[in-house]
């Protein structure tokens, strides 16, 4: 029944034989006629007020702690990992229980307090080089959506002015050259350029459509150049007799 047993020996075993070897295992607690009776009855409440299961580890723990001490209390020495939760799990058991043995020494105390410590510190120390590390990479992911929308932006921008190319050498097709130079202006809008460059090539496909007239009455003469104001809302034209309208 799992139950605790305390074998005590009131007389002496005959060295007979005849005890079963199962009985000679424990450690029998002697109150003979003739032996130390006080002592014996000691012995019997120390084994009563003793966690047994609770032994091992102690006894880890002293050996560990006697490393550590002799070792100048070296970091490397302290307790980590699944093996720190051991002897916290069995401080907290042993502390439960004051009147029970076993009871920590204060260098135990001390020992598991400064593994804590120890430990502590190190999570510290890796949550603020895991810190670092993912600020580094979400720089590092910033900087390369940076670059990448910089190359996009640079390729629409070569597109633009491929378009305004192509479209000065179809001005004998006027409407592809418009279609083509509108394209390039379209690109630049939505990229919000501020030059005019792509501007101009639209102007010089319109100066080149023989309806230009449609567009600026009253200029008498062939135009040969046209310019906007740089708010967009005026146009002017030159003409062959140097007139401006």
């Amino acid at each position: 029944l799992r139950k605790r047993i305390l074998p005590i020996s009131y007389r002496y075993l005959a060295n007979d034989g005849l005890l079963h070897p199962a009985l000679g295992k424990p450690q029998w607690i002697l109150l003979a006629d003739d032996a130390d009776f006080s002592k014996g009855v000691q012995d019997a409440i120390s084994a009563i007020f003793t966690d047994f299961d609770l032994l091992p580890e102690h006894g880890s723990l002293l050996t560990a702690v006697e490393n550590w001490a002799q070792n100048r209390r070296d970091r490397s020495y302290l307790l980590s990992g699944k093996r720190l939760k051991r002897a916290e799990e069995w401080l907290s058991k042993v502390t439960g229980y004051p009147e029970k043995l076993p009871q920590p020494t204060p260098l135990i105390a001390e020992y598991i307090l400064a593994s804590q410590q120890a430990q502590n510190r190190n999570t510290r120390l890796k949550f603020a080089m895991f810190t670092a590390v993912l600020l580094v990479l979400c720089g590092l992911t910033v900087f390369a959506l940076r670059q990448r929308h910089l190359a996009i932006e640079k390729s629409k921008i070569a597109l633009a002015r491929q378009l305004a190319a192509q479209a000065l050498g179809h001005l004998g097709d006027l409407d592809q050259a418009l279609l083509l130079t509108l394209e390039a202006n379209r690109i630049a809008d939505e990229l919000k350029l501020t030059t005019t460059e792509f501007r101009r090539t639209l102007l010089t496909a319109l100066k080149s459509s023989p309806y230009i007239n449609t567009f600026l009455p009253g200029q008498s003469s062939a135009v040969n150049s046209v310019a906007f104001s740089p708010d967009g809302t005026s146009i002017a034209s030159g003409g062959e007799n140097g007139t401006v309208m």
